[in-house]
């Protein structure tokens, strides 16, 4: 189990793909290393903008243990949220045994308006099953559900230790200013010795997703961690075929 804390900037890099629509393992670790030496103090991979869901779990686990072979896997957090509960633990136990920061966990997604009951009920069995630290991701636009503060904070306190934070790609700030009012999340504003509400609670840190919300989230006491497309030094073709980023 890995013990620190994520802080600082980390990056959502991309997934460059082969011909053959898999991880192209040498292009990717040639720009991840390139993140880390202009400045990222880590990386967010397969994540949303990595394209994790277009990708078989055989797949991603193999990009997971050419990042840790190549990379410092503590300094790297990974999606491994799937919409069912045996894929999710078996990447989340990939990331622990491989020695990744965190895992960045959805929601199981698809169908909707799932109550708050079986979504505690899937996080705490992924909290109970796995030693990996956890990192809700909510991205209610992309999965269709929405994780509440009070869902957080049951979460907390059911499984204390366990799921460290959560990165908002809400826009919205609801969950950012809650977790900054609640003294069971542990939330420090991005300027050294300037403790925003709620510094000094038990639970985590808050991420957040959009840049637009860096400094709002900032000023309601989240410790931010951007994480935003970069550019690439070398044209890349990404998973999905419209896509060609540069």
């Amino acid at each position: 189990m890995t013990a620190n804390r994520l802080t600082g900037v980390f990056a959502a890099i991309v997934t460059p793909v082969t011909a053959a629509g898999r991880p192209d393992h040498a292009r990717f670790l040639t720009h991840a290393r390139w993140l880390m030496d202009h400045g990222c103090d880590g990386l967010n991979v397969l994540g949303t903008t990595g394209e994790a869901t277009s990708f078989a779990a055989d797949d991603r686990i193999a990009l997971m243990e050419a990042a840790a072979e190549a990379l410092s896997p503590e300094r790297l957090m990974v999606g491994t949220g799937c919409p069912d509960l045996p894929t999710t633990l078996r990447l989340t136990r990939a990331a622990g045994r491989l020695g990744f920061g965190a895992a960045l966990v959805l929601p199981p997604y698809y169908y909707k308006g799932v109550a708050d009951v079986g979504l505690e009920s899937y996080f705490r069995r992924l909290a109970d099953a796995t030693d990996t630290p956890l990192y809700l991701y909510n991205f209610p636009q992309m999965t269709g559900l929405s994780l509440s503060p009070a869902l957080a904070a049951r979460l907390a306190r059911a499984a204390p230790g366990r799921i460290r934070g959560a990165k908002d790609s809400s826009g919205d700030l609801v969950l950012c200013r809650a977790a900054g009012r609640d003294p069971r999340f542990r939330c420090v504003s991005q300027r050294r010795g300037d403790a925003g509400p709620g510094a000094g609670g038990r639970f985590c840190r808050l991420h957040l997703g959009h840049r637009e919300c860096h400094l709002p989230g900032c000023r309601s006491g989240c410790g931010a961690t951007p994480t935003m497309p970069q550019p690439w030094p070398p044209a890349a073709t990404c998973a999905r075929p419209s896509r060609r980023i540069r």
